[in-house]
């Protein structure tokens, strides 16, 4: 009954400690989502502003494709802004967590009255608005570059394909962060942190290399996932994507 009333009784609050701890995570984290924004205004809305003059000045010519055009250079951006992206979990989830690498600061967090879950919960949750919202403001700012530029072509199939870029972005960002924020709450140091959370981001493809390729050249069995030619059997390449969060984001 004293576990049912004392549970009852911070609910009200529970709220109120999101919410400011939201807040206070957020300002820890507003230098590097400024750097974050900018980096990725560089490799995303101002390369493709580049590549839509490029391609008005070529639209007149005959044999000029502006899908192939886009597509190429999309390819580009996706890459440019997933390893970004890649690259700042490992500092958000460093950010965020610091506290618990060093005693007088872990002492006075843990004195706080506030449940674990809510901090957790909130800590977390700003790590992913900084990491997503970054990536929303500057694809709504390339979905404005191209019908702008080129008014002339038809880009209700180019603007779903990047929303839905969007989408895979949202979506690996938070299995990303949720991996590199476990290892941050497990681990005494940042260092730490960073390295385990590579270690377990790349982990399931990394082992299945290495242990396609002792086969290949020191065992001689069929258990090899390389073809009789050297090249990769294609279900086996496939697993070699997804078993790891970063290369299926790559992948997808």
């Amino acid at each position: 009954m004293t576990t049912t009333t004392s549970s009852s009784n911070k609910n009200p609050f529970r709220k109120e400690q999101f919410a400011f701890l939201y807040r206070f995570a957020l300002k820890k984290t507003a230098g590097w989502t400024a750097i974050y924004t900018i980096l990725m205004f560089l490799c995303y809305p101002l390369v493709s502003l580049t590549e839509a003059m490029n391609m008005a000045e070529r639209a007149s010519s005959e044999h000029f494709n502006p899908v192939n055009y886009l597509m190429n250079n999309q390819v580009v951006c996706a890459f440019l802004v997933s390893a970004l992206m890649c690259g700042m979990v490992l500092v958000f989830s460093a950010v965020l967590n610091s506290y618990m690498h060093g005693k007088r600061s872990a002492d006075f967090f843990h004195s706080m009255p506030v449940d674990r879950e809510v901090m957790l919960g909130a800590n977390f949750a700003a790590g992913f608005t900084a990491l997503t919202v970054p990536i929303v403001v500057n694809t709504a700012m390339v979905s404005l570059i191209y019908p702008l530029i080129l008014p002339m072509y038809h880009w209700g199939f180019v603007l779903l394909s990047l929303w839905m870029q969007v989408l895979a972005w949202v979506l690996g960002a938070f299995i990303l962060l949720a991996i590199g924020m476990m290892v941050a709450v497990c681990v005494s140091t940042s260092v730490e942190s960073a390295g385990y959370t590579v270690a377990l981001l790349l982990e399931g493809s990394v082992l299945l290399l290495i242990w396609d390729l002792a086969c290949e050249s020191s065992f001689d069995t069929y258990l090899s996932i390389f073809s009789g030619s050297g090249s990769i059997n294609n279900f086996y390449e496939q697993l070699l994507y997804y078993l790891s969060p970063v290369f299926a984001l790559g992948k997808v």
